[in-house]
């Protein structure tokens, strides 16, 4: 199957199949399991009426068990899109584009990770779960252009029965369950599978075969459900009645005998989710293929869902089912072959729902700055545990084996759990020139993390892990640089202007600026900003504007000060001291006006209304027998002019009189000019005054 691009129909294809399988909740109740380090992972699902039960709102024990498998239910839905997500990168990997594999295996992991986030914040909806479905749909639907060469035409669906029909080289032949069939040499061999009865299947084929299996969610090949590595022999899936299902089997080596049949049973590699709503105990076989410590740790569901409170028990089956382990955890030394019964149990005995993980107790910490050499199988991985003495930032990272640069990177892939054995995060390429891993993540001290490393794609590596201390950033960055600008020119800080001042935060200094924020005023509030917005500064008076960037260590600068002055207001009127001299000459001298903003710069002074103004220079100002009024003014130090005051040298005033004693005239008696006249009427009354 290498290099096909399915038409637009298998786009609706798989959309259709995914929200099938989001709308029913699989029930399985097994009872043993086994558990194999050579097979796949399998899971158990919640059944769909088990949610539909009429819940009493007096009860609060049935409200809490009717949440419970509300969020096993959403666990497995999350589950079953990611392994959908996760299988559209090995469809990529097969077809050899090496580049979009490792693309949607970070998809698949971002979005596994929000997953995880969703399970955090369960009760505060701050994610909300069709939104994160749709995300992982909306992957699905994007990557799943992806398929083989192989052509689909030559499906053919059988009537309803458990039973398997080859459609390539066997053709029409038709092969029951628990029935042996060949499976020919020299390529790929197509069979479809309509089950009568939901429930667990195991396709066994030889061992010792040149051979791979994989199982499809449907006739289209669109939804691979699981597949298996070359020589493994055993792959179980789990189907549900009257689907169709496609079986595809590659044999490359020689004619192979293969047989399916219906299982209580269920094989993996090291992991297991378990999700029972109506038990919560649960039996798991495992036989050890080599001899060691192995530790037996319950988690979060799919890695990132909710767990149970369980308890562990082992059991040695040639000991008469002897105790051998218990505890939330446990510990064994077990010899290869040696078989035994681990026992999950809920704590309360509510509804089983967590991951079962078994790995290697040997060499599995991981100690600061302690390098450790790791071989991890094909098909495989190794998990060790980290317990940091100090809180703060750590990064993982791997290197060459022994480290010794033989010029072949290992394709590693490191992802940190914490010890809910919850994702936190992953990293596959430390960046685009590299296979080798690196991530850093906040971590707290005397706690319990874990750390998986395997190979890209599950292949065989060897390489080198290493946990480094971060000692935490406690710098302050750099301080910002507040720009300011008026109508023409930059803005001085502290410069008095009467034009509005238009402001903006410089670009960071420090190359790890997480935030950048601004203060308006010194009783405003702090606000994210960014060098890009602006702000107009208008108001008269004084505005002080700070500045300062936080980065991602959560370090504050120093906040940059600004202060803004606006002055639009002239100055007050000024008042005179005025003196005669004894020449009569004027004489007077200028009390500047007040100005409460930029302040005075200068006074100045004008004869009459026509006149030029003069600065005035201080002293006495002495004007020859001046008898114009006289102006003056202030001006504040941006050029804002005050109102004016005035002086008028007082008039001697001489009055003249009809015969008849009325007043006529008002006269200057300097110089006799006439300044008003008063006209009366033949009965003497006045009736109009005129102004010379």
């Amino acid at each position: 199957m290498k290099g096909k691009s399915l038409p637009i129909i298998l786009f609706l294809a798989i959309c259709a199949w995914i929200m099938q399988s989001a709308l029913f909740q699989q029930d399985i109740a097994f009872g043993r399991s086994e558990i194999s380090e050579s097979s796949e992972v399998a899971n158990s699902t919640v059944s769909e009426s088990s949610l539909g039960v009429e819940q009493s709102e007096e009860d609060k024990t049935e409200n809490v068990t009717n949440a419970t498998y509300n969020q096993m239910g959403n666990d497995q839905e999350l589950l079953q899109l990611g392994n959908k997500l996760k299988s559209l990168s090995t469809i990529a990997y097969q077809e050899n584009n090496y580049e979009l594999a490792k693309e949607i295996m970070d998809e698949y992991y971002s979005l596994l990770l929000k997953s995880a986030q969703f399970d955090n914040d369960n009760n505060s909806n701050s994610i909300d779960f069709t939104e994160l479905t749709n995300e992982y749909l909306s992957e699905i639907q994007n990557y799943s252009r992806l398929d083989s060469n192989s052509s689909y035409s030559d499906y053919t669906e059988i009537a309803r029965s458990s039973s398997i029909i080859a459609t390539s080289t066997f053709e029409n032949q038709e092969v029951l369950l628990d029935k042996p069939f060949d499976v020919a040499v020299g390529g790929s061999n197509y069979y479809t599978f309509i089950p009568l009865e939901s429930g667990n299947y195991q396709l066994k084929t030889d061992n010792d075969a040149d051979e791979s299996v994989a199982i499809y969610a449907d006739n289209l090949m669109t939804g691979r459900l699981i597949s298996n590595d070359y020589y493994d022999s055993i792959i179980q899936f789990y189907s549900l009645s009257g689907n169709t299902y496609i079986i595809e089997i590659d044999n490359w080596d020689e004619i192979n005998r293969a047989i399916l049949n219906k299982t209580d049973t269920l094989q993996i590699k090291n992991i297991v989710d378990i999700s029972l709503t109506d038990d919560s105990y649960q039996e798991l076989d495992y036989i050890p293929k080599q001899s060691g410590e192995y530790k037996v740790i319950t988690g979060a569901y799919g890695g990132f869902g909710y767990t149970s409170p369980t308890d562990v028990s082992i059991y040695d089956v040639k000991d008469k089912y002897k105790l051998i382990a218990n505890g939330s955890s446990a510990t064994i030394r077990l010899l290869a072959g040696q078989e035994v019964i681990i026992a999950i149990e809920d704590e309360d005995g509510a509804p089983l729902h967590t991951r079962v993980h078994i790995t290697s107790a040997n060499n599995s910490d991981l100690l600061e700055e302690v390098p450790v050499d790791l071989s991890v199988e094909s098909g495989g991985y190794i998990t060790l545990e980290l317990n940091p003495l100090t809180t703060g930032n750590y990064t993982l990272f791997t290197d060459y084996f022994e480290g010794q640069n033989t010029g072949f990177e290992p394709d590693t892939v490191i992802t940190l759990y914490d010890e809910q054995y919850k994702l936190l995060s992953y990293n596959d390429d430390k960046d685009r020139n590299s296979l080798l891993s690196s991530l850093s993540n906040e971590i707290k001290s005397r706690t319990t993390y874990y750390v998986r490393v395997e190979g890209f794609m599950e292949r065989q590596i060897k390489t080198r892990l290493t946990a480094v201390y971060t000692p935490p950033d406690v710098t302050p960055p750099t301080s910002p640089v507040i720009y300011a600008s008026g109508k023409t020119t930059n803005y001085t800080n502290g410069q008095w202007t009467n034009d509005k001042v238009t402001i903006h935060i410089g670009d960071p200094a420090s190359p790890d600026t997480n935030i950048i924020q601004i203060k308006i005023g010194e009783t405003s509030n702090w606000v994210d900003t960014d060098p890009y917005t602006y702000y107009d500064i208008n108001t008269e008076g004084i505005t002080k504007i700070y500045a300062r960037v936080i980065d991602t260590s959560g370090n504050m600068s120093n906040p940059a000060e600004l202060e803004v002055k606006i002055d639009r207001t002239g100055p007050s009127s000024p008042s005179f001291s005025v003196y005669k001299s004894i020449n009569g000459n004027i004489q007077f001298s200028i009390n500047n006006g007040v100005d409460l903003g930029s302040g005075i710069f200068k006074s100045q002074y004008k004869v009459g209304e026509s006149g030029e103004w003069t600065d005035y220079l201080g002293g006495i100002v002495d004007l020859v027998d001046e008898k114009q009024k006289i102006y003056i003014r202030s001006v504040d130090n941006i050029g804002n002019i005050g109102s004016e005051n005035y002086y008028k040298e007082p008039i001697n005033l001489e009055y003249s009189y009809t015969p008849d004693n009325k007043l006529q005239y008002i006269s200057n008696s300097e110089t006799g000019e006439v300044i008003y006249e008063f006209i009366y009427d033949n009965n003497g009354n006045l009736v109009r005054i005129i102004k010379e």
